[in-house]
């Protein structure tokens, strides 16, 4: 199936303490190309956002976005060390016996002694943070895939119709070719016989010069290539997974056939008809630059 390289998607995963929004936008590149953009104390997660990327794509130029938001992050919260606690009122109760003191131990004292608390920030860990991320981010690549095979469906009718306007020129040289000999061999007689008209040509010699024109200017071979590689471009669009560069080599091989057919040939209507492919081989090829 044909993939665009072109594409943009976005996703968000939220729960109570951390937001996170991933962003994600490719276009067309030679290979896999990633430019990730994340909160510096989430770097260590960037190989794992470019491996999740390069499992799911072969080539394009991937800007991807990360945003994460600590909702808590100023919330703090009290933890009571209980053991120290204890450890407290057991030793002012041994010590308040033994030494026969007055006063109470209670609630009051023990709310005045900030040793007996410690303050922790509400923080994530990377663990969570990454499972998080993966969520959003799986959102947004899956937004952007969609969106390349949407471009994609459309890149595959316009190639067909492109490839099917090929095909019926190529038959209008098949039909065309046939005739050229016939045709040469005319106007070798009527040029001879205007710049010497008294003198008589052999038709063995005629023949001859015949024979090496219809040589010179066959071209069944490259008609018969150009054949193969219309069908092999219609493999290759219903082909799964990256075809841009091979689509991209086979054009090349196309024109290049095209343009022998040209110098072999010196007829008027099939130059004509060499121009109509080779334009739209370069429609196809403008295409063939966005497909994965």
């Amino acid at each position: 199936m044909v993939k665009s390289m072109t594409g943009y998607g976005c996703g968000g995963a939220v729960d109570e303490s951390i937001t996170i929004e991933a962003e994600a936008k490719s276009i067309n590149h030679r290979y896999l190309d990633i430019s990730i953009r994340l909160p510096k104390e989430f770097a260590s997660l960037e190989h794992g956002i470019k491996k999740l990327i390069q499992k799911r794509f072969s080539r394009g130029h991937f800007d991807v976005w990360i945003k994460v938001e600590d909702s808590q992050q100023n919330q703090q919260q009290l933890k009571l060390n209980a053991p120290l606690a204890k450890a407290y009122v057991d030793s002012l109760v041994k010590l308040q016996q033994e030494l026969n003191l007055p006063g109470e131990i209670n609630i009051d004292f023990l709310g005045n002694n900030p040793q007996l608390f410690t303050t922790l920030e509400e923080l994530k860990s990377e663990v969570d943070i990454s499972r998080q991320l993966r969520q959003a981010l799986k959102q947004a690549l899956d937004s952007l895939e969609a969106m390349r095979a949407e471009e994609g469906r459309a890149t595959y009718e316009e190639i067909s119709q492109l490839a099917a306007r090929i095909k019926q020129v190529l038959t209008q040289i098949e039909q065309r070719t046939p005739l050229l000999v016939d045709e040469y061999k005319v106007r070798l007689t009527q040029k001879i016989n205007k710049l010497a008209p008294k003198i008589a040509i052999p038709e063995e010699r005629l023949a001859q010069e015949v024979i090496i024109y219809a040589e010179r200017s066959d071209i069944s071979e490259e008609l018969l290539r150009l054949n193969s590689h219309l069908n092999q471009l219609s493999g290759f669009l219903a082909a799964e997974g990256a075809i841009g560069k091979k689509l991209d080599f086979l054009i090349q091989e196309m024109n290049r056939e095209t343009n022998t057919i040209g110098s072999k040939v010196s007829d008027v209507a099939i130059s004509q008809q060499v121009v109509e492919i080779k334009c739209q081989l370069e429609k196809i090829r403008e295409q063939v630059q966005n497909i994965e």
